[in-house]
């Protein structure tokens, strides 16, 4: 895998994280979150997921022509107002216990979604293939990472979005 296509599929990952980041509301909605002002831009995506991940490509498509991740880190938490240490934080909530949407196969996700980023801005090309393939091999609350980006996609084309 060349490091341009280690890049695209974080910018896919690193979407998928905060697509995923919607389900705040759950949280928010059961009083668990006490302050949910910093959520507010994730809860305003759509509950649909495909309706989210369509909402998602604009940004996502800006965030590919980044020229490396830490920019395009840069642009989904200047958008959303939330860093991917604290995407990790909210998936990390101990209200997720038990959920079928969101949580903790989310917070291992972002957890590995991290590393990635930074071994891509150290340069070290070979070890972030290894740690994109591990990711997009998890499993979450449905399936794995890499089917679930698959699906998504998969609904753009039928609309002719992609």
């Amino acid at each position: 895998m060349e490091e341009s296509s280690v890049l695209q599929a974080f910018t896919d990952l690193v979407t998928l994280v905060y697509h995923e980041g919607r389900n705040a509301r759950h949280l928010i909605h059961a009083g668990l979150i006490k302050d949910p002002q910093p959520y507010n831009r994730l809860t305003y995506l759509p509950r649909n997921r495909e309706k989210a991940w369509k909402l998602l490509q604009k940004l996502r498509n800006a965030a590919k022509m980044r020229p490396d991740a830490a920019k395009v880190a840069d642009a989904y938490s200047r958008h959303f107002g939330l860093t991917l240490e604290e995407m990790s934080h909210l998936f990390h909530h101990e209200g997720w216990r038990h959920s079928k949407v969101g949580g903790n196969r989310w917070a291992a996700i972002t957890d590995s979604v991290i590393p990635l980023r930074d071994t891509l801005v150290d340069g070290r090309t070979e070890e972030a293939e290894k740690v994109a393939d591990r990711t997009l091999s998890m499993n979450h609350n449905r399936g794995v990472v890499v089917d679930k980006l698959r699906n998504l996609d998969h609904a753009l084309n039928r609309e002719g979005l992609i």
